[in-house]
């Protein structure tokens, strides 16, 4: 299991961001982009179902569970990648203003959150580490609510420089 969690954090923390970050510097469509970063996600969480013998012989029913809080209701177009975790992943694009559940509680998203994306399993303090996969990814730059999208505004790498055309074609160092 270890092997598998291991493999699970490499393909899918620090793949996409590589990818994002090479296919950006090309010109890369930001659609194209998010698409293959969507597949990227999804395919990591299948190497690592697989890896670990879990997804063999379950039902759709018990699969979606697994995806979701264990504990509490969560809407479907999320997935919990691990239960240590304190972000969730849209397994489909949220339009802001959507209402969605996290573990029992009803939150309005404030903007839109793409297809792969991070939000917010829970409220975060500034400097509080974000955990996927159960690993530590960055950490957030001011307090974040349950719910909000965590990206390049207001979630730093604590592993690899982050580059974006928001930064005006350059690197953001750390």
């Amino acid at each position: 299991m270890l092997h598998s969690h291991r493999l699970g954090v490499r393909s899918g923390v620090l793949l996409p961001g590589v990818v994002q970050n090479l296919l950006t510097l090309v010109r890369v469509p930001s659609f194209g982009i998010r698409a293959i970063y969507g597949a990227i996600i999804l395919g990591s969480l299948r190497v690592v179902r697989l890896a670990s013998g879990e997804g063999r012989n379950q039902t759709a029913a018990s699969r979606r569970t697994h995806l979701t809080s264990p504990l509490l209701s969560t809407d479907p177009r999320l997935i919990l990648l691990s239960p240590a975790d304190n972000c969730l992943i849209a397994a489909a694009r949220l339009d802001a203003g959507t209402q969605i559940e996290i573990e029992g509680e009803i939150v309005t998203l404030a903007r839109t959150i793409d297809l792969g994306h991070k939000l917010a399993r829970r409220q975060l303090a500034k400097d509080d580490k974000v955990l996927r996969y159960g690993a530590v990814i960055g950490h957030v730059t001011g307090a974040v609510a349950r719910g909000e999208h965590l990206h390049t505004h207001n979630l730093e790498s604590d592993y690899l420089p982050t580059y974006t055309h928001d930064a005006g074609h350059e690197f953001i160092h750390h």
